[in-house]
């Protein structure tokens, strides 16, 4: 055995393998194309289907030093009970073409992931994907229970004959063995949604970005123009967390929010669990995101060296991966902004300066190593900077204002993944990186400004096995620490923090002060879940639990003066969190959800300043209750209608005190609700085409320290409604729509204006807080594309017109000098993007 594998060994306490056959990738060959047996009918809804079989996996076995499993219960294998036809892609060419897919089956049997394993070419990919994630199984079951199983399905696209019509075989498709048991990425959870890059690419309005086209999701309300951030089920943007597989990303949006911080090539998909979720997760009052990097291209594809390169008026970008021998595999990836050479050069002169333009650049690396048959090595490396700034131009020094800001992330990580001879997983995952920000507001008379740095890192180990055929055992540790150095002088009103009274570009007041202070945090968890299946697989009762302490150590307790110590402080917090949650499949087609729990999030550290915040305040908690149904109308229709209440306690707030005390800036005495529901419809009615629906009705409403009454949240959006829809024909066209129709933002009206006898200067006298909101936003986008495949490459073309309609969205009101005039700072208008990718 080799230093690698005894590596392997040592840190998953699973001990040396040194009788395990040679390290190679866990892929199967090719095996030939089966037949049916005499007699057989097709599944249902086969038609003229290429043909589909099944490539049998290599068996395992258990490590010398592992113990013999227990007699399992008879396996099962899944059954194929419906069958979507796949049309060859109109290339050139009349050979076989051969894709072999990874499918998972679920319980249910409805194939809930598919991988490509050894790959066709793009365009036969992506027909196999989009036909593969419309079968149906009957699900395999280990003695009496369905349980979820990987196995290989070879699609097979027949040779044709050049001479029209083309004739197709029909064959049966043929299951012929179970890979392993097996956890989807993420473990299930009540209520989530997942989109792979391949769709969305093709959305309209998303211009070509995957991660950007989960803002079309169902209680994702729609951001403002030039901003970035998911707001999921109302909740503030800080409440949902982030994660680039298992590393927890600051952003995933590039500031001003053309871009997310991945290029489309270096996704493989994007999963969105907006509350409710397992104790695997935690330190967010609100849901988390997940956004899956590419996978390695098979041993066995034609071309071991492969790349992209993308281009439109928002970015150019290209990246390059390869095999590296048997056991390894490459990616690397790296973006440049292009808005200041194409948007930047539009623009009217009287108008450059309220408008942003971002300049930002990314990259990404990725690489996979398969230590054995068992053992899979995965490292990431990404990284992002961006810079941009806004201002109100003035005719006269002493009223102009600008705004600027910095902002970068770097972040490196490992994961050790080992399935065992049982089926059941082990992981072990660490990350380290450094975030920096800068920001700073300068309206002459007042000048604000702060400053980040952090390092932070963290580890997380989880284990996934099956106690007994109905008990399956979820358990893990996930630590996290972090050194966060923050600087920060001006007005303590800046920065602006939700809920505050303020119009854009009035200036602050004179009431400043600065700081220089040093935050350190650390949080370990501890978390479990049992897994309990009933009545043959319908019913499964989840219970687990979090346990997590959190230190928090900063050295200001009291602002610097110079004839008094420093004094630091250290606030130890324990958080216990139960999780609930349960599902009852009551027909194959028709299933019920309800899951809840108790969430913890630590306070921000810039929160903890003895000058512009509170030192040692605490963290803040939330309870979640998730309703669900899901449903599948026939093969092709699925919905799903979801109810959620989610409360929040000690939120950090502004006092409300006129003259709070030293270091009180803040206290922890707000409170936060949202509650609503969301009806969601997919559809795939013919190959190649899709269509969706969402509905979201939501309220969030804050109550500020010190205030009995509650008023609605600054991203409160009561209505969201959005349609999707795309089509392609296997000549490579394509076209797709989107439309998105919500409730304008809550705003704070400014209903009079006094005079600063000492400055001169108007101040706003403001109506009830959020008690008005903008006119509502509508936006309807257009896309249309083409693409062709060859034998060494491939190219795309497509054209994104987002506002087709040209209407003009009100954004947020601006006033004049004299707090009487007000105008309207309105969103993007019609805008045309044309785009170009090489693929090979």
């Amino acid at each position: 055995m080799g230093l690698a594998g005894l590596v392997v060994g040592v840190v998953l306490g699973l001990g040396p393998a040194d009788d395990e056959p040679a390290a190679q990738p866990p892929v199967s060959e090719p095996s030939p194309v089966a037949e049916p047996p005499p007699g057989a009918e097709p599944p249902p809804g086969a038609g003229q289907a290429p043909v589909a079989e099944q490539a049998p996996m290599a068996e395992q076995s258990p490590g010398a030093d592992e113990p013999a499993a227990e007699p399992a219960a008879p396996l099962v294998e899944p059954r194929l009970v419906f069958a979507a036809e796949a049309v060859r892609p109109a290339v050139e060419g009349t050979q076989s073409v051969e894709v072999l897919l990874r499918l998972l089956v679920d319980e249910t049997g409805t194939v809930a992931e598919v991988t490509v394993v050894e790959s066709g070419g793009k365009v036969f990919d992506d027909a196999a994907v989009d036909v593969a994630q419309r079968f149906r199984f009957e699900p395999a079951r280990e003695g009496d229970e369905p349980i979820a199983v990987e196995i290989q399905y070879r699609y097979v696209f027949p040779e044709v004959d050049e001479r029209p019509p083309p004739s197709l075989r029909t064959v049966e498709p043929i299951i012929d063995d179970v890979e392993t048991v097996v956890a989807p990425r993420i473990e299930p959870q009540p209520v989530q949604a997942e989109l792979t890059a391949a769709e969305a690419d093709r959305f309209a309005g998303a211009q070509g970005d995957a991660i950007k086209a989960a803002q079309t999701l169902g209680g994702v309300a729609r951001p403002q123009a030039g901003g970035s951030p998911l707001i999921v089920w109302g909740s503030s943007p800080a409440d949902t967390r982030r994660y680039i597989d298992w590393v927890p990303a600051p952003r995933l949006f590039h500031l001003g929010g053309g871009r997310s911080v991945l290029p489309t090539p270096m996704v493989d998909a994007v999963t969105l669990v907006p509350g409710g979720f397992g104790p695997a997760y935690g330190r967010a009052l609100g849901g988390h995101v997940q956004v899956h990097t590419v996978e390695p291209r098979s041993e066995t594809d034609p071309h071991r060296v492969g790349g992209f390169g993308r281009v439109d008026p928002i970015d150019v970008g290209a990246g390059v991966d390869a095999r590296l021998g048997s056991r390894g595999w490459m990616a690397l990836g790296l973006r440049r902004s292009l808005l200041a050479e194409t948007f930047g050069r539009v623009i009217p002169p009287g108008s450059r300066q309220l408008v942003p333009i971002p300049d930002s650049w990314d990259y990404q690396a990725k690489g996979v190593v398969w230590l054995s048959n068992r053992d899979r090595l995965d490292v990431l490396g990404v990284g992002s900077h961006d810079t941009v700034a806004r201002g109100i131009p003035s005719l006269t020094p002493d009223a102009a204002f600008t705004e600027r800001r910095t902002a970068g992330f770097h972040r490196l990580g490992a994961r050790l993944t080992r399935v065992r001879s049982d089926g059941g997983t082990t992981t072990l995952a660490v990350w380290a990186g450094l975030d920096d920000d800068a920001w700073s507001q300068d309206f002459v008379q007042v000048r604000a400004e702060s400053a980040t740095r952090a390092w932070r890192g963290g580890v997380r180990l989880g284990s996934r096995r099956r106690l007994t055929p109905s008990l399956l055992l979820l358990s893990g540790l996930d630590a996290e620490v972090g050194r966060w150095g923050l600087h920060q002088r001006g007005a303590l009103t800046l920065p602006a923090r939700e809920g505050d009274l303020q119009i854009f570009g009035q200036p602050p007041g004179d009431r400043v002060g600065r700081d220089t202070w040093t935050v350190v945090k650390a949080e370990v968890a501890a978390h479990g879940a049992l897994r309990w299946d009933l009545a043959k697989g319908r019913v499964s009762i989840e219970p687990g639990v979090r346990v997590e302490p959190l230190v928090v150590a900063s050295d200001r307790i009291l602002p610097v003066r110079p004839i008094e110590p420093e004094i630091g402080t250290t606030d130890v917090d324990l958080a216990v969190d139960p999780r609930l949650r349960f599902r009852w499949a009551a027909l194959p087609q028709l299933a019920f959800v309800a899951a809840g729990g108790r969430y913890h999030q630590a306070a921000a550290p810039r929160d903890l300043s003895a000058v512009f915040g509170r030192p040692g305040l605490g963290p803040s908690q939330a309870y979640h209750a998730v309703l669900a149904v899901e449903s599948a109308i026939g093969p092709w229709v699925e919905l799903g209608l979801t109810g959620f209440w989610i409360r929040s306690l000690d939120r950090a707030g502004r006092s409300s005190d006129p003259s709070p005390p030293v270091a009180g800036l803040l206290v922890a005495d707000g409170h936060g609700r949202n509650y609503g529901g969301q009806l969601t419809a997919r559809a795939h009615p013919t190959q190649g085409s899709f269509a969706a629906l969402s509905y979201s009705w939501m309220r969030a409403e804050r109550r500020d320290p010190g205030l009995d009454r509650w008023r609605r949240f600054d991203f409160d959006q009561t209505h969201v409604a959005q349609v999707l829809g795309g089509w392609s024909h296997p000549s490579g066209f394509e076209l797709g729509g989107w439309a998105s129709l919500s409730s304008g933002n809550p705003v704070t009206a400014v209903v009079g204006a006094v005079t600063n006898a000492r400055t001169g200067v108007a101040d706003p006298v403001f109506g009830p807080h959020n008690a008005e909101r903008l006119p509502p936003s509508f936006v309807l986008s257009l896309r249309a594309g083409w693409g062709r495949q060859w034998s060494q490459l491939g190219l795309r073309l497509w054209l994104d017109v987002y506002n087709v309609t040209q209407r003009r969205n009100v954004e947020q009101w601006v006033y004049g000098s004299d707090l009487v005039r007000r105008g309207a700072v309105t969103g993007l208008p019609l805008l045309p993007l044309v785009g170009m990718e090489v693929r090979r």
